[in-house]
């Protein structure tokens, strides 16, 4: 995916699925019925900034404007107006969507004052508005239509004078609140309460997570054909989730994937981890942070929950706060910010264990899968690195180029063996601390539906689900089976603490890790 422009105003050039901007301009046009200079140069803004997008707008503003603006549709509500020559003119707002939807974006813009952005309320994700300060005229005309309860105003605020006239222009970027709701979802045999966060977008597209493991336990987003479907696998009760097999989309810790023999040394000293895969020590143990509840909040238009972990717990040095915050987008795009502070040195490595399914059911072997990455890690029998990454290159490892899941998952091929299909760490291509790189994309076989995996970490690794029978059932009832979903877990490498020539784990008093994953859907 490759970013637009970016913008004086993130929102406009961040937001990708069903955007609608109203811009009250009306007031102040009409003076030697040319646009003042501030609202000329907001023009060249919008039109640098929407690139090519359907604009809907109405008969006052086209004609203040004086000429379509070029490189894109323009559509005209027109109502009870003569037709206009070069411009797309329509008598409602169904209308005018459905010529916008026509134009083959996925998001039009409306241009107007009060009266057509009253009408166009209900479908507006974000409001971009300006409003002239008269003694007349002022900005009560149009902030009653915006609800404190489902808008919000954005710090971005520009005051401008026109000199010709004296007006004072304000401009203002609204956006609209996430539905967020919480409920007592269960509580763990200890009486521990287990809250589930539901986070809605203007479009009904929405995440579920869980203050047990801080998981993701449901993402439903629309397919081809606009129809909403559930994405990632998960179970009916919350304490189904407690220490099961998959790990299903929860955050492990504190040090997810593998570390050889349940032991490493930092600092001169040897740390003694529990074993819990074969020889190995596994997403920090039985109780591991995916096992763990954690406290919760809703903040702002996101969620938040916060771990600590004592010093010692699970063999681990020092005591360690770990934040998961969650945002949802109206682009349909999810993203997880997590941090951990220490009060002693010590390893830590965070990711987030959801599986995917973009077809909502069945195998995911025919889904296509692109990763970002030239290189792989080869491993011994029981997954533990054996140091060196290999190029992918004429190997059953190659995703360089997208292809099906299970192209090549039956290959005579040692890691397919070991696993029974893809369990391996692969190095991002151009990752680099602090930066977003785009790690994964994967393509449903049957839905259109379309996921890009970005982050800050320097790995991932996929899996391939190649061990979900048992698991508990599905949220309605279904049976899970092998290869029924894939993760792709953005991660540090496993084994680090034991590899000198992988990226570092260690974390320090006075350090704060930061990492970044964004799951962007379409």
């Amino acid at each position: 995916m490759t970013p637009g422009p970016q913008s004086k105003h993130p929102s406009l050039s961040n937001m990708k699925k069903c955007l609608i901007v109203a811009i009250a301009d009306n007031y102040g046009i009409g003076v030697k019925n040319q646009l003042p200079w501030h609202i000329s140069e907001d023009l060249q803004y919008f039109k640098n900034t929407t690139r090519g997008y359907p604009v809907i707008m109405g008969r006052s503003t086209y004609f203040s404007i004086g000429r379509p603006l070029p490189g894109r549709k323009n559509i005209v509500l027109n109502l009870g107006g003569d037709p206009i020559p070069e411009v797309t003119c329509v008598y409602s707002f169904e209308e005018a969507y459905r010529e916008a939807e026509a134009a083959g974006k996925d998001k039009c813009f409306i241009i107007g004052g009060a009266s057509v952005y009253k009408m166009a309320m209900p479908e507006m994700d974000l409001l971009y508005i300006t409003h002239v300060h008269t003694e007349v005229k002022d900005a009560d005309v149009f902030f009653p239509v915006i609800s404190p309860d489902v808008w919000e105003r954005e710090s971005t605020s520009e005051t401008h004078t026109d000199p010709e006239t004296g007006f004072k222009f304000e401009f203002a970027v609204y956006h609209k609140k996430m539905n967020i709701t919480k409920e007592l979802w269960g509580k763990t045999p200890e009486g521990k309460e287990i809250f589930r966060y539901t986070l809605k977008n203007a479009s009904g597209a929405s995440v579920q997570l869980s203050s047990l493991g801080a998981a993701i336990t449901s993402i439903m987003v629309p397919d081809k054909a606009g129809k909403l479907g559930e994405v990632v696998l998960g179970y009916a009760n919350a304490m189904d989730y407690m220490a099961d097999g998959p790990c299903a989309g929860k955050i492990p810790g504190r040090y997810a994937n593998r570390i050889a023999k349940g032991k490493f040394t930092l600092d001169g000293v040897e740390y003694t981890l529990p074993v819990n895969n074969g020889p190995n020590h596994l997403h920090g143990g039985p109780k591991g942070f995916q096992n763990q509840v954690w406290e919760s909040r809703v903040v702002d238009n996101a969620v938040e929950f916060m771990y600590f972990a004592e010093d010692g717990e699970a063999g681990f040095p020092g005591n360690l706060k770990v934040i998961a915050h969650y945002t949802w987008g109206e682009d349909n795009s999810l993203k997880l910010v997590l941090t951990a502070e220490t009060d002693k040195p010590t390893v830590v490595n965070l990711t987030n264990h959801v599986y995917f399914n973009l077809d909502c059911e069945g195998s995911v072997l025919d889904h296509k899968l692109e990763l970002n990455a030239s290189q792989w890690l080869p491993t011994d029998s029981t997954l533990i690195p054996l140091g060196e990454p290999e190029d992918v290159a004429g190997t059953p490892m190659d995703f360089v180029e997208s292809k099906r899941i299970g192209q090549d998952i039956n290959a005579d091929f040692p890691a397919l063996k070991y696993g029974k299909g893809y369990d391996n760490c692969y190095l991002i291509d151009g990752a680099m601390p602090g930066q977003l790189t785009t790690a994964a994309e994967l393509w449903g076989a049957k839905s259109g539906r379309h996921l890009e995996v970005l982050t800050t970490q320097p790995a991932v690794q996929i899996y391939t689900g190649n061990w979900l029978n048992g698991c508990p059932k599905g949220r309605l009832g279904q049976e899970y089976h092998d290869y029924d979903a894939v993760a792709i877990e953005c991660q540090h490498c496993p084994d680090s603490p034991n590899q000198p020539g992988f990226p570092s784990t260690v974390l320090r008093p006075g350090e704060v890790l930061e990492e970044a994953i964004i799951w962007a859907f379409d």
